[in-house]
C-alpha cells in the first residue's frame, strides 16, 4: 500500500450543519504525521471522513456516515494523494463526492495517476466553484460527476470512474496497491481512542489469539473464504458424506425392493392368469348382459311396437267406430232420406191424390154448379115461357105462327143437337189427341228405359269384371302374404314392410361390419404371423446375450469378492465394503498410503537395522570404540517442541550468507559446528534432557550453545561451549566387560532390527500384492467395462423377458383372432342368411305393394261403377216409374175417351136428334128442355091441346120453387167449394158427376187412408230426423267428421263386419303378444336384475371388461332357460373369482408385507414412496409389468448412480480431506509466516519480534484423523439432537455445528493431535534493542499498560503488513509503503520508552502513522510526528456554525537530517476560503 502524501476535504459538514471543513489539504509527503483535535471536535469524523476515499459509505465506531456528515443540502468531497512510487515521484489520486439520494448515501468514485506538478493533481480538483457574484462555493455532485467524466474521457489512461464500489477497490489494489481489507481493519481499531487495545481484548489467551485473531487473519489472506468453504463444501456433498453408508445402504435396498417386487410380480402373474379367465368369464357375462339388454331394447321395441300397434289399433278401433257411427248416422240419414222421400213421394202423391181430389171436386162443382146454372137457365126460360104461356093464353095464336114457331123449334133442336154434337167431338177428339201425346211420351221414356237398361248392364259387368280382377288380386295378395308373412293371420305385409328394411339394413351393415372385421383380423392375423419368426430369433439373440453377459459378470463378481476376502484379511475395518469399484479411491488411495508408509518404515527400519548392525559389525571383532553422527533426525523430530531450536551447520551457513561472511573463518572460531545444537537460554537444559534420554543411540558428542554464545562463536569472542553431552557408550564400553556386552545387546538388537524389517517387507510385499491384485483386477475389469456388462446383461435380460411375453402375447393372439373368426364367420354366414331371405321378403312385399297399388285401383274403380250403376238404376227407376205413370194417364185417358164417347151415342139416340136429323139448323141459347117443352107445347097448339093457366101457373109455381131450390143449392155449392169458375154443363155432365162423384168418393177414401199413411211416414221421418241428429250430435262429441261411404251401407255393413272382425282377431294377437313379450320382458328384466346383482359383484360391465359375441349354443338356450344360464355362468365366474380372491389376498398380503417392508427397511424417502405409490395404484397385471420394467430401470439407474456416486464420493472424499490437508498446511505454514512480518533489524542482524510454534503431523496420520472427524461429523448429525420436534432436521442448529466442527482450529487440533500453537514474542527496548528471551502471550498479557501497548501495536502492524503482503507485493524504494489511521492511539503509552519501541517497529516495517489526538503538550508528539497539525473550530461570520482551521508546524531539523527534499513539498499552499 503506498504512503498518504495529501489529504483534502472540501463541505464537509458534521454534527448537524454545527461544524465544517470548508477545503482544507493536509500535507504529510508519507511522514507521520499528527492532528491535533481537541476532545468533541471531530477526531472520529476527521478519519471516518478519510477513509471514504478508500472505503465509501462505510462506517466507523457503529455511526453510520449519513449519521456522521450531514449531507441533505451539499454534497461532500474528499480526495487523498498517495505516493505510489518514490523515484521518480508518482501519484495517485482516490476522491470521492458524496451526497444524499431516496435510497440513502451514495457516491461519485474516481481515480488519477499523475506525476509531480501535474495540472489536475489534487490541489486542483475544482472541489470549489466561483458563484456569479465571484463569491466560492462547493461545486455539486452533477458538476464533479460531469468532472470526472469529462477527466476519463480526455485521459483515458489516467483517470477513471467507477460504477461499483467492488470495481473501485479491485482498481485501487491493482494500481495503487491499496488494499480494501487491510483499511477494513484500521477502521476496526478505529473504533474508539485507543482502539488497538479493544482490538486484543478478546486474545488473553493464546488459544483465544489463535482462534480469534490469527487464524482468521490468515484465512482472510489466502485465497477462498476458509472454512466457510468446507462449510458450504461439506453442506452441499453432505449426503455425499452421509452416502459412505447410506449408499450402500440404498444398493442393498434397491436389490432387495427388486427382489421384493420379483416376488410380488410372480403372485400378480398368477393372479392375472385367473384375472383373465375371469375377465373372459366377465366377457361372457358382459355378452350375456349385452345380449339380455338387447333383447329388452327389442323386447320393449317390440312391446313399444305392440303398444303402437295396439295404439293404431285402438286408432283403427276408434276409425271403425267412427265408420261405425257414420255408418248408423248415414244409415240414419238414408233412413231419414228414405223416409223423407218417402213421405215426400207419398206426399206428392197425397198431394197428386188431394189435387186430384180437389180438382175432381172443383170438377164437380163446376159441373153441379153449371148444371144448377144450366137448370136455373133452364128453369127461368121455362119461368119465362110459363109467364109468356101465361100471357099467351089470352090471346089466341095463329097456326101458322104456331108451325112456324114449331119449324123455328125444330130449327133450334137440330142447332143444340148439333152444337152438343160438335161439342163431344171436340171433347173426344181432344182426349185422342192426349192419348196419343202420351204414346208418344210412353214410347220415348221406354226408349229412355231401354239405354238406361243396357248402360246399367254394361255397367254390372264392368263391375263384375273388375269385383273379378279384384277378387283375383286379393287372392294373390293373399298368397303373397302366406309366404312372406310368418303368421299372416297375424300380421300384416305393411307392418312388417318397415321391419323387414330395417332389418335388411342393420343385416347389410352387420354383414359389412363382420366382413371388415375378419378381414381386419385375417391382416392382424397374417402380420402376427410374420412377426413370429422375427421375434423369436430376437429372443433366442436375446437369451444367449443374456447368458454370456451373466457369465462374464459372475466372473468378474466372482474375482472382486476373493480380492475383497483378502483385503479384509489384511484390513478387518474394510469388512463393510462389498465392491471395490465403489471404494476404488479409498481402496486404490490407502493402499498406495499404507504402501508408501510401509516403504518408508522399511527403509527407517534398514536405516535403524544398518545403524544396528553397523555397530555389531563395526567393534565385533574389535577391541576399541569408533563414533558416527546423528543429529539431524532429532532436530527434525524436536522442532515443535522448542522455541527456537537449530543445528551449528544451518546457523553458521545463515551467518555467513547474513554476514558476509565465510563458513571456513567461523569454522577456525569454532570447529564443533557440526555436532553443535542452538537454542535459546532459556531451553538449554530442556534439550539437554531430550539428547540425555537418546544417549543410548548417541555415537559422538553433542554440544549445546544459546543463540548470544553461538553469535560469539561467529565473532570469535568465545572459544568453547560450557554444554555437552557425551554418548553413554563412551563411558560404559571402556571395560572390556562392558564393551563385550554392549556388543552382544548391539547384536540383539541388530538381530532384531534384521527380524523386524523382514517382517515388514512380508507385509510390505503383502500389501503390494493386494494392491497389485486391486491394480490388476481394475485394469483387466475397469468400472466402465463392468457397468456396460451390467448395463448390457440387463438389456439382454429385459429384452428377453419382453421377447418372451411378446411371443405368448402373439401366440394368444393368434388364437384369440382365430376364435374370433370362427365367430364372425358364424355370425356372417347367419346373417347373410338372414339377409338373403329378407332380401326375398323385400323383393316378394314390393311385388304385394303393386298389387296393392292394383287393388286400390280396381277397389276405387268398383266404387265408381257402383255408384254408377245405382247412378244408373234410380235413372231406370224413375224413367220405369214415369212409363207405369204415363200408361196409367193414356188408360185414364182411354178411360175418359169411352166416357167422352157415351153422350155422342146418347145424344144421336135421343127421339128429338132424329125427329129433327134432316133439317137445317139454327141456333139460339135456349136449352134442351126448353125447346123439348116449347116443341111440345106447339105440337100440342098444333093438336088443340092447350094447356091451361092453372096446369101452367102450377108448372110456374114448379119452376119458381126449382129456381129458389136452385138458388140454395147454388148458395149451398158456394159455401160447400166456394166460388168457382163457371163453366158450360157439358153434354156428359151427368155422367162425369156421376163419375166423378163415383170418383171422389174413392179418393176421399184414399185420400183419407193416405192422409193417415202422410202422417205416419212424416212422424217416421221426423224420428228419424230427430234420431239423426241426436245420433249426429252425439258423433261430433266424439268425432269430429263423419265418414263418407262410397260403396253401399250393405256392402259397409259388410265391411264393417269383417273390420271388426279383423280388428278383434288382431286385438286378441296383439294382447296375446303383448302378454307373451310382457312375460318374456319380466324374465328379462329379471335376468338383468340377476345379472345387474352379479355385476355389484362382478363388475363385469366395466368399460375396460372386452366386449365380445355370445356363444351360439347359449344363444339358442337362452330365450328358453335364462336364469339357468346366468346361474351356470355365475357359478363358473364365482369359482375363478373365488381363486382370483383367494390368489388376490395373497397378492395383497404380499404387497403389505412389501408396503411394510417398503417403510420398514427403505430409507429413501423417494423410494419408499415411489415403491408404495406404484404398488398401490398399479392394479392391473401389464401396468405392474410395466412398473416393475421402470421401477427396475430405475433401481438399476439407482444401484448405477448410487454405485457410481460412491465412487464418486470416494473420490470426492478424499479430494475434500486432501484438500482439507492442504489448507491446514497452508494455515499452518502461514502462521509461520506471520512472524516474519515482524522482523526487524538490530545492529547486524535480523529478529523476530514474535514466535509462533505451530506443531507438525504425519501426513497420512493427518489425513486419516480428518477421515474420522468427517465420518464422526457425519454420525453425530444423524442423531435426534439435531431433529426439531417434527423429526426434521433443524438446519440452523446444523449448519451451527459445522461451522463449529470445520473451524480451522478444531481442525487443526484434530491434525495436531491436541497439540496447541504457542505465541511468543520479545520485548523491544527503547534503545532499540531486541530480548534475546521469549515471552508466551499470557505473560506478555501482564506487562504494563505501555509495553501491552507496544507488543500489540507491533502485532497488529505486522499483520497489517501480512495482508498487505499476500495481495500484493511490497514497494523496493520506498521507505514507507503503508500507512495507519489511529485515533488517539497512544492511551497509557505516552513514555519514551514504550513509544520509542513502536515507532522502530513501524519505521522497521514501513509504516506511515498519521495519528488524531488531543495531546498539545508532550514531547513525543514532536519527537514522532515530524508533520504536526493544530486543528481548531471557530465561528464563522454569520455565527450560524463552526469552521475548522489548521496550524502546521513541521520538524524543520528532522527533515533537514533526514528528508531535505520534503521541506519545499511540505510547504503550505492558500486554499480558497468558503461561505
Amino acid at each position: 500500500m503506498p504512503s498518504i502524501s495529501k489529504i483534502r476535504f472540501t463541505n464537509v459538514v458534521y454534527e448537524g450543519g454545527a461544524k465544517r471543513y470548508n477545503d482544507d489539504i493536509f500535507l504529510f509527503d508519507s511522514h507521520n504525521g499528527a492532528i491535533l483535535l481537541e476532545n468533541g471536535g471531530g477526531k472520529t469524523v476527521f478519519i471516518q471522513t478519510a477513509i471514504q476515499a478508500i472505503l465509501p459509505n462505510v462506517e466507523l465506531a457503529e455511526r453510520k456516515l449519513k449519521d456522521t456528515l450531514s449531507l441533505e443540502s451539499a454534497s461532500a468531497h474528499i480526495a487523498i494523494e498517495w505516493i505510489i512510487n518514490e523515484r521518480p515521484r508518482r501519484y495517485g489520486l482516490t476522491a470521492v463526492t458524496l451526497y444524499m439520494a431516496k435510497e440513502g448515501v451514495k457516491s461519485y468514485r474516481y481515480t488519477y495517476e499523475y506525476e509531480e506538478a501535474d495540472k489536475h493533481r489534487i490541489e486542483n480538483i475544482p472541489f470549489v466553484r466561483s458563484n456569479i457574484g465571484g463569491k466560492a462555493r462547493p461545486a455539486n455532485r452533477d458538476e464533479m460527476n460531469d468532472y470526472y467524466t469529462s477527466m476519463k474521457s480526455s485521459h483515458p489512461l489516467k483517470a477513471s470512474t467507477f460504477d461499483t464500489v467492488r470495481s473501485y477497490h479491485q482498481h485501487l489494489e491493482d494500481r495503487f496497491k491499496i488494499i480494501a481489507s487491510e483499511w477494513r481493519k484500521i477502521t476496526v481499531i478505529n473504533g474508539s481512542e485507543g482502539g488497538v487495545e479493544s482490538f486484543f481484548d478478546g486474545c488473553k489467551t493464546t488459544s483465544q489469539l489463535v482462534d480469534q485473531l490469527l487464524i482468521p487473519t490468515v484465512e482472510e489472506a489466502v485465497a477462498g473464504k476458509g472454512s466457510n468453504d468446507f462449510v458450504q463444501t461439506f453442506e452441499k456433498q453432505r449426503e455425499h458424506f452421509k452416502a459412505h453408508k447410506r449408499l450402500r445402504r440404498v444398493i442393498e435396498e434397491n436389490k432387495q425392493v427388486e427382489m421384493q417386487i420379483e416376488s410380488y410380480v410372480s403372485s400378480f402373474k398368477q393372479v392375472d392368469q385367473e384375472v383373465k379367465q375371469l375377465e373372459e368369464q366377465k366377457s361372457k357375462l358382459k355378452a350375456l348382459y349385452k345380449y339380455t339388454k338387447q333383447e329388452q331394447e327389442e323386447t320393449k321395441a317390440t312391446l313399444s311396437k305392440i303398444e303402437t300397434s295396439i295404439e293404431e289399433w285402438q286408432g283403427e278401433k276408434e276409425e271403425w267406430e267412427r265408420k261405425e257411427k257414420s255408418y248408423e248416422i248415414t244409415r240414419l240419414e238414408q233412413k231419414r232420406d228414405k223416409a223423407l222421400e218417402t213421405y215426400k213421394e207419398v206426399q206428392d202423391e197425397f198431394d197428386k191424390l188431394e189435387q186430384n181430389h180437389t180438382e175432381k171436386t172443383n170438377r164437380i162443382a163446376q159441373l153441379k154448379v153449371a148444371k144448377a146454372n144450366r137448370e136455373i137457365n133452364k128453369n127461368k126460360q121455362l119461368h119465362s115461357y110459363y109467364t109468356e104461356q101465361l100471357t099467351l093464353l089470352e090471346r089466341d095464336e095463329e097456326i101458322i105462327d104456331i108451325e112456324e114457331q114449331l119449324a123455328d123449334n125444330t130449327a133450334f133442336l137440330k142447332g143444340y143437337f148439333l152444337h152438343e154434337e160438335e161439342k163431344i167431338q171436340e171433347h173426344i177428339n181432344q182426349v185422342k189427341q192426349q192419348i196419343d201425346r202420351k204414346k208418344e211420351e210412353i214410347t220415348q221414356e221406354e226408349k229412355v228405359f231401354n239405354h238406361l237398361n243396357e248402360i246399367l248392364q254394361e255397367k254390372i259387368l264392368s263391375e263384375t269384371e273388375l269385383t273379378s280382377k279384384k277378387t283375383y288380386v286379393e287372392n294373390d295378395m293373399r298368397e303373397m302374404a302366406k309366404e312372406i308373412l310368418s303368421n299372416p293371420l297375424k300380421e300384416r305385409v305393411e307392418e312388417e314392410f318397415p321391419k323387414w328394411e330395417n332389418d335388411f339394413q342393420r343385416y347389410e351393415l352387420e354383414m359389412i361390419n363382420y366382413k371388415s372385421h375378419i378381414k381386419g383380423l385375417e391382416q392382424t392375423k397374417e402380420d402376427l404371423k410374420i412377426t413370429l419368426p422375427n421375434v423369436r430369433s430376437e429372443y433366442e439373440k436375446f437369451r444367449d446375450e443374456s447368458r454370456t453377459f451373466q457369465q462374464q459378470i459372475k466372473a468378474i463378481e466372482d474375482q472382486q469378492n476373493e480380492i475383497l476376502s483378502e483385503l479384509v484379511v489384511q484390513m478387518t475395518q474394510w469388512q463393510h465394503y462389498y465392491s471395490i469399484y465403489e471404494k476404488e479411491e479409498t481402496i486404490i488411495g490407502q493402499l498406495e498410503e499404507k504402501v508408501e508408509k510401509l516403504s518408508r518404515e522399511r527403509e527407517e527400519l534398514l536405516y535403524k537395522e544398518r545403524q544396528a548392525t553397523r555397530f555389531s559389525d563395526d567393534y565385533e571383532h574389535h577391541t576399541s570404540f569408533t563414533a558416527d553422527p546423528k543429529l539431524e533426525l532429532w532436530k527434525n523430530r524436536w522442532r515443535n517442541q522448542f522455541t527456537y531450536l537449530e543445528l551449528g551447520t544451518d546457523f553458521v551457513q545463515q551467518a555467513a550468507k547474513s554476514l558476509e561472511g565465510s563458513v571456513e573463518e567461523y569454522h577456525t572460531h569454532y570447529p564443533y559446528w557440526a555436532i553443535t545444537f542452538i537454542v535459546t537460554e532459556a531451553e538449554v537444559m530442556k534439550l539437554r534432557d531430550k539428547l540425555l534420554s537418546v544417549e543410548e543411540e548417541m555415537s559422538h558428542p553433542v554440544y549445546i550453545c544459546t543463540e548470544e554464545e553461538a553469535r560469539s562463536f561467529i565473532r570469535g569472542q568465545v572459544k568453547s561451549c560450557d554444554q555437552h553431552v557425551f554418548p553413554r557408550i563412551w563411558k560404559e564400553n571402556l571395560t572390556i566387560e562392558g564393551f563385550n556386552n554392549w556388543k552382544i545387546a548391539v547384536k540383539k538388537v541388530a538381530n532384531e532390527s534384521q527380524d523386524e524389517r523382514i517382517t515388514k517387507e512380508i507385509e510390505l510385499e503383502n500389501w503390494r500384492a493386494v494392491l497389485e491384485k486391486v491394480r490388476g483386477f481394475l485394469r483387466k475389469y475397469p468400472f466402465e467395462q463392468y457397468t456396460l456388462l451390467k448395463e448390457q446383461f440387463k438389456g439382454a435380460s429385459e429384452e428377453e423377458a419382453k421377447q418372451k411375453r411378446v411371443i405368448q402375447e402373439v401366440t394368444k393372439q393368434i388364437d384369440s383372432i382365430d376364435n374370433e373368426i370362427g365367430t364372425y364367420t358364424k355370425r356372417l354366414t347367419e346373417a347373410t342368411s338372414l339377409y338373403t331371405g329378407l332380401m326375398t321378403r323385400l323383393n316378394e312385399g314390393r311385388k304385394y305393394f303393386s298389387k296393392k297399388k292394383d287393388l286400390d285401383f280396381y277397389t276405387k274403380e268398383l266404387i265408381r261403377i257402383r255408384e254408377e250403376v245405382e247412378e244408373e238404376k234410380s235413372k231406370r227407376e224413375k224413367s220405369k216409374k214415369l212409363i207405369a205413370i204415363l200408361k196409367g194417364i193414356r188408360n185414364e185417358l182411354d178411360e175418359e175417351l169411352q166416357l167422352a164417347r157415351e153422350p155422342l151415342s146418347i145424344l144421336r139416340a135421343d127421339a128429338y136428334y132424329k125427329e129433327v136429323v134432316g133439317e137445317q139448323p139454327k141456333y139460339s141459347s135456349k136449352s134442351l128442355e126448353l125447346l123439348v117443352s116449347e116443341r111440345k107445347t106447339l105440337r100440342n097448339k098444333l093438336e088443340g091441346k092447350q094447356q091451361g093457366r092453372v096446369l101452367l101457373e102450377e108448372k110456374l109455381a114448379t119452376v119458381n120453387e126449382k129456381l129458389q131450390g136452385l138458388s140454395k143449392e147454388i148458395k149451398g155449392l158456394e159455401d160447400q167449394y166456394g166460388t168457382v169458375d163457371t163453366i158450360e154443363f157439358p153434354a156428359h155432365g151427368e155422367e162425369e158427376i156421376s163419375q166423378l162423384s163415383k170418383t171422389i168418393r174413392g179418393l176421399e177414401g184414399e185420400v183419407n187412408e193416405l192422409r193417415h199413411t202422410v202422417i205416419e211416414i212424416r212422424e217416421q221421418w221426423s224420428k228419424a230426423s230427430n234420431e239423426f241428429e241426436i245420433r249426429k250430435d252425439d258423433f261430433y262429441n266424439l268425432f269430429q267428421e263423419i265418414v263418407l261411404f262410397k260403396d253401399s251401407l250393405v256392402e259397409v255393413e259388410e265391411q264393417l263386419q269383417v273390420e271388426k272382425e279383423r280388428l278383434q282377431e288382431r286385438y286378441t294377437f296383439l294382447t296375446k303378444e303383448q302378454k307373451r313379450y310382457q312375460l318374456a320382458k319380466a324374465e328379462i328384466e329379471n335376468a338383468i336384475i340377476e345379472l345387474d346383482k352379479q355385476n355389484m359383484v362382478f363388475a363385469f360391465l366395466h368399460e375396460n371388461v372386452r366386449e365380445t359375441l355370445l356363444e351360439e349354443k347359449i344363444q339358442q338356450d337362452y330365450a328358453y332357460k335364462r336364469i339357468e344360464i346366468i346361474h351356470h355362468l355365475v357359478k363358473s365366474i364365482t369359482s375363478v373369482h373365488a381363486k382370483v380372491l383367494s390368489l388376490d389376498k395373497k397378492r395383497k398380503e404380499e404387497k403389505t408385507q412389501f408396503i411394510k417392508f417398503c417403510e420398514e427397511n427403505i430409507l429413501d424417502i423417494r423410494l419408499r414412496n415411489t415403491c408404495i405409490t406404484g404398488i398401490e395404484h398399479k392394479i392391473t397385471y401389464s401396468d405392474v409389468i410395466e412398473w416393475q420394467e421402470k421401477m427396475s430401470e430405475r433401481i438399476h439407474r439407482t444401484v448405477k448412480i448410487a454405485e457410481e456416486d460412491m465412487r464418486e464420493h470416494d473420490k470426492q472424499l478424499q479430494q475434500f480431506i486432501a484438500h482439507l490437508h492442504l489448507y491446514l498446511q497452508t494455515i499452518a505454514d502461514e502462521l509461520r509466516l506471520i512472524p516474519k512480518q515482524t522482523r526487524v533489524k538490530v545492529e547486524d542482524k535480523t529478529k523476530d519480534i514474535y514466535i509462533f510454534i505451530v506443531p507438525d503431523w504425519d501426513e497420512q496420520e493427518g489425513k486419516e484423523a480428518l477421515r474420522q472427524h468427517i465420518d464422526w461429523m457425519v454420525l453425530q448429525l444423524d442423531k435426534e439432537e439435531y431433529k426439531d420436534d417434527e423429526g426434521k432436521e433443524d438446519d440452523s442448529l446444523i449448519r451451527k455445528q459445522i461451522e463449529k466442527w470445520l473451524h480451522t482450529k478444531q481442525l487443526l487440533k484434530n491434525v495436531m493431535k491436541e497439540k496447541d500453537i504457542s505465541v511468543k514474542c520479545r520485548k523491544v527496548s527503547n534503545d532499540g534493542k531486541v530480548s534475546g528471551a521469549l515471552t508466551s502471550w499470557e505473560k506478555s498479557n501482564a506487562w504494563s499498560g505501555g509495553e501491552k501497548w507496544s507488543k500489540n501495536m507491533t502485532l497488529f502492524l505486522g499483520i497489517l503488513n501480512y495482508l498487505a503482503e499476500k495481495r500484493v507485493p511490497l514497494q523496493g524504494n520506498q521507505k514507507r509503503h503503508r500507512t495507519v489511521i489511529v485515533d488517539n492511539p497512544f492511551g497509557k503509552a505516552s513514555s519514551d520508552h514504550v513509544l520509542d519501541p513502536v515507532f522502530f517497529i513501524a519505521e522497521q516495517l514501513g509504516f506511515q502513522i498519521i495519528a488524531l489526538t488531543a495531546h498539545a503538550e508532550g514531547k513525543f508528539i514532536r519527537k514522532y510526528f515530524p508533520v504536526i497539525y493544530s486543528c481548531r473550530l471557530r465561528e464563522s461570520a454569520s455565527g450560524e456554525t463552526q469552521i475548522m482551521t489548521k496550524h502546521k508546524e513541521i520538524r524543520t531539523a528532522f527533515f533537514k537530517d533526514n528528508d531535505p527534499e520534503a521541506m519545499g513539498r511540505l510547504g503550505e499552499q492558500e486554499q480558497l476560503t468558503l461561505l
